[in-house]
This record gives structure tokens, C-alpha cells and sequence, in this order.
């Protein structure tokens, strides 16, 4: 699969191309129901606290004419950020720029005493849509595993040949 960013979607473009955007975010005080919890490839994902309650930022991924919701937490983000980086010997700094200082993703701690208020998270959402839309802009980035375990793409081809058959 081939992603486009959301600005450039049509579902005309079949199952070939995804588009993957983060819509909203939520508190929960229990985890999510079953049918959203095993959309959260949860065992290529680490990093999932047992916490409550706990905010979930949601995932559209469109393709085709069909269209899912993944459910993540920022420690999973976090994961997949520190994966990512392992992997392809893309260097950041310690404090989650590149080289150019660009931010790479939302710091862990965007406020003093961790209070996340409505302006905080929302902000926090729009700077982790950078970030998916800066890796899922990269070269090949889509075949990478850790990339489809985290966006649960392998459960897109499942579902796509389940609605086709």
C-alpha cells in the first residue's frame, strides 16, 4: 500500500493507497471495547500503560471505500518514535529534534505538573499528525514493519479481501 496524505485522498484510488490522520482525542477510565482494543495490534506496540483514566488519540486510516479507527495511547506514539529511530539510523537528539531542530514528535511533557488540558491535548494531537504524516511521507516507510504493526496495515489487506469476497 501507498500512502497520501489526507488532503490529497479519493477514495477513487481503491485499496492501492491509504490515507492515516489523527482525528481526536479521548479519556477513557477503562480501556477501550473489544472490537477497538484488537484494532491496537497491541503485541508489535509496547509501551501501552495499564493506567486509568487515559487519553486515546484516534487514528482514521481510509482506503478504498472502506475505513477504520485505531485507538492510541501517547506512550504507543512514544514506542513507535523510539523504534523508528533504532531502526533507521535516522539520528535525533535527545530532546526529540533532528539535527536541524526540527520537532520530531510531542515532547512527553508538555506542561509543568502534567496537567493536559483541552488546549494542551489538542495541540499535542496536531503535532503528533506532523509526525505520522512526516514518517508515512518517507520513502518505503510503509513496508516497514514497525509502521504496520502501529497502523495495523497487514488488518487493512485482511479486511479489504473480507469485504471484496
Amino acid at each position: 500500500m501507498h500512502y497520501l496524505p489526507p488532503e490529497h485522498w479519493s477514495p477513487r484510488f481503491d485499496s492501492v493507497f491509504f490515507t492515516a490522520e489523527i482525528i481526536s482525542w479521548t479519556s477513557l477510565s477503562t480501556p477501550p471495547n473489544e472490537d477497538s482494543f484488537q484494532l491496537l495490534g497491541q503485541s508489535g506496540c509496547n509501551g501501552l500503560r495499564e493506567t486509568f483514566p487515559a487519553i486515546y488519540y484516534t487514528i482514521e486510516i481510509r482506503f478504498g471505500h472502506e475505513r477504520i479507527l485505531l485507538m492510541r495511547r501517547f506512550s504507543q506514539f512514544y514506542t513507535f518514535y523510539k523504534q523508528i529511530i533504532q531502526m533507521n539510523s535516522t539520528q535525533g537528539n535527545k530532546d526529540g529534534t533532528t539535527e536541524d531542530g526540527t520537532k520530531i514528535i510531542a515532547p512527553k511533557k508538555l506542561c509543568p505538573f502534567s496537567i493536559l488540558t483541552d488546549e494542551i491535548l489538542d495541540t499535542r494531537l496536531e503535532l503528533l499528525n506532523n509526525f505520522l504524516r512526516d514518517i508515512l511521507r518517507r520513502p518505503n516507510m510503509t513496508l516497514n514493519p514497525i509502521v504496520i504493526t502501529f497502523l495495523a496495515l497487514d488488518q487493512l489487506e485482511t479486511i479489504h479481501t473480507n469485504v471484496v469476497s
